[in-house]
This record gives structure tokens, sequence and C-alpha cells, in this order.
């Protein structure tokens, strides 16, 4: 009898665990992203009302896995550690029917400039989300595979350094 219990319990835990599973989450694709150099120099801007952040950041995209691969415009964020977490401090505006992509085939490599524009004082958007600027971050990049819809995997960057004019 006790067998039969242990039995049925464990069962009864297997059934949870795939049930509670997603299989049609994406599957992370196997790329890297790397920011191409440490520290960033970001300048601020006057503009009427508003003073802007503006930056470009050179970024690497290796897919080393074995299908294509896009790199989502509208997916990118540029995240700020929060204690042990990452939280996101800007991402881009962007038109639903606005193009929004780079393929990068199996096995190569794409460079992106990815160019941050965020108010940081006055009426305007994007906004930096933090008040300092100066600090380390990182970039977080959409990627997925070709034909594949739904939610966007993220893949992180190495960290960098950005400092203002």
């Amino acid at each position: 009898m006790l067998l039969v219990r242990r039995t049925l319990c464990l069962a009864a835990i297997g059934v949870a665990t795939v049930s509670c599973s997603n299989p049609t989450s994406p599957r992370i694709p196997v790329a890297t992203v790397l920011v191409q150099t440490d520290t960033l120099l970001g300048a601020l801007v006057p503009a009427g009302s508003v003073t802007r952040l503006q930056f470009t950041a050179p970024i690497s995209v290796d897919n080393a896995g074995r299908a294509s691969i896009t790199w989502v415009d509208c997916a990118t964020t540029v995240e700020a550690p929060n204690g042990a977490a990452w939280e996101t401090v800007w991402s881009p505006v962007c038109a639903l029917a606005s193009p929004s992509g780079l393929e990068i085939p199996a096995g190569e490599t794409r460079e992106v400039a990815v160019r941050v524009d965020a108010a940081v004082a006055g009426p305007a958007g994007p906004v930096w989300g933090r008040q300092t600027i100066s600090g380390t971050y990182r970039f977080t990049a959409g990627l997925q595979y070709d034909g594949v819809g739904g939610r966007i995997p993220m893949i992180a960057s190495n960290t960098f350094t950005l400092t203002v004019e």
C-alpha cells in the first residue's frame, strides 16, 4: 500500500511539473550580444523645454545557432543594476508598422549601432528611467528565430560604463 501511495504521489508531481511548463514558449537563441567598447560617451542636448540624453552603442551579435535569427529593433532595452536584479531604464518608442529587424544567418555575426535618445528633463519620451546618468549598464536585445511569433526572447549584453560630457 505504501508503494502504491508513493507511486501515485510521484506520478502526480510529474503531471503537475509537465502541466506547469509551457511547451509553446519561445526557444532562446544561441547568441552572444557584445557592446564593443567598455565606455560609451553620452551627450545632454537641450531641445526647447526638454533635455535629451543621446548616445550610440556599437553592438555585435554572434549567432552561434543552426538557424537564422532576427534582431528586433523595438525589443532593445538599456538596463541598470538594482541590487541583485536589473531594471529597464530605456526602451525605444516604436510604431506598430515600423520595420523591425535585421536577419542574422546561422553561424554569422552582425554589427548594429543602437542609438539611444531619451528625455532626462521635460515633457517628452521615451524617458531615461533613472535620476543619475553616468554608471554601469547593459543592453538587452530581442532576438527571435525567423517565422516564430509570440514573446520575444531577450539576450543580455556585457556591461558598459556610460559617462556624460
